[in-house]
């Protein structure tokens, strides 16, 4: 068993050669030494109330005859070394230092945008922090297609802890002789934990340029067919009097 831990730390011991888990050892007179390895898992989600990342925890694996392991030790009791000896209970003292994991995630209310020649794409991204660790110098990059202008506002976040997010602004300026036609930016995300880079995903950003419209065709076209309605309401009427 081991006490000492925080009840969202859970952990297995496990048999050196096979890893399967075990609960409970047995030895023979040909038996008398039993290799065992400890595996602890931390919580996906991290809580400052039960530990503190680089806080070291100090705790102890023991190990008791079979008659007193029926009485389960207190995992909500914090127990002493004293405490262990005055039950006759084996035990080595250990120490977890949770280090945390680094996560980003980059999100965006939509990421394909139509525009006309002229007009610029202006988005919101929110920057999360997914993992256990504080994120720090955080960096928003766009690679633009030829010719394009990005700005990245704020281009740098000095840190963002754990389960917070953070809004960065972007834009992207077509050049004026823009054709037709689709084309697609991408956002790079530079982050660090711990002083080790963060793995982040890319973003795709698809862009499609549609044609002006041509107002002086448009407006034609309108008169147009103005001028045929009219042409068949007064027909109609010069016939309907005959």
């Amino acid at each position: 068993d081991v006490v000492n831990l925080p009840r969202q730390v859970t952990c297995d011991f496990l048999e050196e050669q096979t890893n399967a888990r075990l609960s409970q050892v047995k030895f023979s007179q040909d038996v008398n030494t039993r290799k065992l390895a400890l595996a602890v898992y931390l919580p996906d989600r991290y809580d400052s109330t039960f530990f503190v990342i680089d806080r070291p925890i100090a705790f102890f694996a023991v190990a008791s005859p079979r008659f007193q392991a029926e009485h389960a030790m207190d995992r909500e009791k914090q127990y002493t070394a004293s405490d262990l000896d005055r039950m006759n209970i084996s035990y080595v003292r250990l120490e977890l230092v949770p280090r945390g994991v680094g996560r980003i995630q980059v999100r965006a209310t939509n990421f394909y945008h139509e525009l006309k020649p002229g007009e610029n794409v202006q988005m919101n991204l929110t920057v999360y922090n997914d993992g256990t660790r504080r994120l720090d110098n955080i960096k928003i990059q766009t690679d633009a297609p030829v010719n394009w202008v990005s700005t990245v506002t704020p281009d740098l976040l000095g840190s963002l802890m754990p389960g917070k997010e953070a809004i960065v602004s972007v834009m992207l300026s077509p050049p004026p002789e823009i054709s037709v036609g689709d084309y697609e930016a991408t956002i790079k995300t530079e982050s660090y934990a711990s002083n080790k880079k963060v793995e982040s995903e890319d973003k795709k950003i698809r862009i499609h340029v549609a044609a002006s419209a041509n107002i002086f065709g448009t407006t034609l076209l309108v008169l147009l067919l103005v001028g045929i309605l009219t042409g068949v309401v007064v027909f109609g009427i010069r016939l309907s009097k005959k």
